[in-house]
């Protein structure tokens, strides 16, 4: 159990510093979907990273030996009235982040998705979902 769980805290360790690198600050980089970033002045940047799915690999009798983990990383910028490109700002910031990320991790995002949403309830922005390809523990 200690060997997936130390993986996992690498792995996810690993993209927290991408995501600081990038120059989220650590109030904006949040790991609980419920949780609202810490500064939402104008013009402000923040992500979220959850667990995607896990494949089990190399199974015995009892139990698997171990496992890919695949983690969902959601860019967030703002899209307030104001801001007027909120595209190019994520596609920015998206860029950024996929060059850290490939420094860091040596590998590229298979997919990534753009859409709207708010934040608490009343604050347009734009996200992009960029899924990881799956990483062994």
């Amino acid at each position: 159990m200690e060997k997936f769980t130390t993986r996992f805290s690498t792995i996810r360790s690993n993209i927290d510093t991408a995501l600081k690198n990038t120059g989220i600050v650590a109030g904006n980089r949040k790991t609980n979907p419920n949780s609202v970033p810490d500064v939402l002045t104008t013009g402000f940047n923040a992500s979220l990273v959850t667990i995607h799915k896990e494949t089990g690999k190399d199974g015995t009798r009892k139990r698997f030996t171990s496992t890919d983990l695949a983690f969902d990383i959601f860019l967030i910028v703002d899209a307030a009235s104001d801001i007027p490109d909120p595209d190019l700002a994520l596609y920015t910031l998206k860029e950024s982040f996929r060059d850290q990320y490939q420094t860091l991790i040596k590998k590229d995002f298979p997919e990534i998705e753009y859409y709207n949403s708010y934040v608490d309830s009343s604050h347009p922005v734009r996200i992009a979902k960029l899924t990881t390809q799956t990483e062994k523990t």
